[in-house]
């Protein structure tokens, strides 16, 4: 398995599933609207919304969402989750059949 493999099945285990409602309770604590956090993630406010309504949100927006809730929400509600955003160690794994962080065989 290549490292970008790797790497795309850790996000998609550990990363959480963003939707309308979550996105709207970041902008909540944040104290922000939907497209002023749109204009933090470099994105236009549209294709926020577009998001927002389809549930459906590319991969490094899903990304700088789970850093910024990881930042502003830890402690305060239950579902922020605790895996790392960028599993690092997963760079130096070319050629392993376990990983040299945690010792779990790799598949």
């Amino acid at each position: 398995m290549t490292t970008e493999l790797l790497v795309e099945s850790y996000h998609r285990k550990n990363l959480p599933k963003w939707d309308g409602p979550r996105v709207s309770r970041l902008c909540g604590f944040l104290e922000v609207r939907p497209s002023e956090l749109a204009s933090l993630l470099l994105i236009q406010p549209a294709s926020l919304e577009k998001y927002m309504k389809s549930g459906k949100f590319p991969g490094p927006v899903k990304l700088l969402l789970s850093f910024i809730e990881r930042c502003f929400l830890r402690g305060a509600v239950d579902d922020v989750s605790e895996g790392k955003v960028i599993p690092l160690h997963l760079f130096a794994l070319q050629d392993r059949q376990d990983c040299p962080v945690c010792g779990k065989e790799i598949i």
